[in-house]
């Protein structure tokens, strides 16, 4: 097979990997569906991508998780800080925006916040529709205050 034939069609096709298809005839890139369940009969098991149900954070795994973000370390732990109170998504990102530590990352603001939301420091109100520390967030932040005059400590381990 020639350089330039390797990723066009003909290519594809001898490698098995593109379907060929007469004129007319349709290709389904899914299999069929299962029919649809009777509404008597018992619910089917979640599909294997369900994801699984989160299991409540502990500040040391909050604690590395900041960690590994040595350049916005101390934004991160402000935004525990700041989050001890419920607070609207929209504030959060536009309280976050000035800070300097923004300046020397590709981080963006969205992206700090969500990875706070999966290690499991920040959670959701849904009463509310706003965000809030957990508890081991704020568990967290106590720790760090604690040390916070001995630096060779790190927050949370």
């Amino acid at each position: 097979m020639s350089r330039g034939e390797r990723w066009s069609r003909r290519g594809l096709l001898r490698k098995g990997l593109l379907l060929e298809r007469s004129r007319g005839e349709e290709v389904r890139p899914f299999p069929e569906s299962p029919p649809e369940s009777s509404p008597g009969a018992e619910p089917a098991e979640a599909p294997a991508s369900a994801p699984a149900p989160v299991e409540p954070a502990s500040p040391e795994e909050i604690g590395r998780r900041i960690e590994a973000e040595p350049a916005c370390r101390n934004l991160l732990l402000r935004l525990l800080e700041f989050c001890a109170d419920p607070r609207a998504e929209s504030t959060i990102y536009c309280w976050m925006r000035p800070f300097p530590e923004l300046r020397t990352t590709f981080h963006t603001p969205e992206t700090l916040f969500l990875r706070m939301v999966e290690a499991g420091a920040v959670t959701y109100l849904p009463g509310e529709g706003q965000w809030q520390t957990t508890p081991a967030g704020k568990q967290l932040l106590l720790s760090w205050r604690d040390t916070a005059g001995n630096r060779n400590k790190k927050p949370g381990i």
